[in-house]
């Protein structure tokens, strides 16, 4: 938003020398409601992406922030295992899940998530999210997602989180200090859980 300079800079930031993205900035779609302009936009962005044909594309918040275990290589090889798993969407850290399963290291499943700063859409999700024509106050992008589709993944550890700014265009709730953080901490923690169970089972069949 061009008001919002500070997340301009931040986002800048994020993606200095990092030759793997070719980025471009854009302003959202306006509305009085700030969840439907943030659905618009990402139609707009899925839009785009297609009359581009391209394969895959990054839509990415100007409140996304790289983790420590962020590494080009190993996204290209994320990207590379969930197309062949004919994923449609590939997050690269979400704040809430209501269900998991772990495919491998690297990647787990889940049916419902919450958090859209990092996503990596592929072409055969598409014409799906650009058919969807409802428009009411209950269009959530992450939650609407969730609806379209049944191949959604996630990196694991995550590779993105939301930078606090002390305030929130979309989600209200998330004005208050350290709350976001300690969601991303919390879901994430549940995921190492699953991760280490999995570790010991794997260990005693060997």
């Amino acid at each position: 938003m061009p008001q919002r300079q500070e997340r301009k800079m931040s986002i800048e930031k994020e993606f200095e020398n990092k030759s793997f993205f070719d980025t471009e900035l854009v302003c959202p779609v306006t509305h009085k409601e700030p969840h439907i302009s943030h659905w618009l936009s990402f139609k707009q962005a899925v839009e785009r992406a297609k009359d581009m044909e391209l394969p895959v594309f990054l839509f990415c918040e100007d409140d996304h922030v790289f983790t420590k275990a962020f590494d080009e290589r190993k996204l290209e090889r994320l990207i590379y295992e969930a197309d062949v798993l004919e994923a449609d969407l590939l997050l690269g850290g979400i704040s809430w899940i209501r269900t998991t399963l772990q495919i491998n290291e690297r990647l787990f499943w889940t049916k419902q998530f919450n958090g859209t700063q990092f996503v990596i859409v592929f072409s055969r999700f598409y014409e799906k999210i650009l058919e969807r024509k409802q428009l009411d106050c209950g269009v959530v992008t992450d939650f609407t997602l969730s609806e379209l589709s049944n191949r959604i993944f996630i990196a694991y550890p995550f590779i993105s989180i939301q930078k606090e700014f002390g305030y929130s265009d979309v989600t209200p709730k998330n004005n208050k200090k350290g709350y976001v953080r300690d969601l991303f901490k919390g879901t994430e923690r549940k995921l190492e859980i699953q991760n280490k169970v999995r570790k010991f089972y794997m260990s005693q069949c060997q």
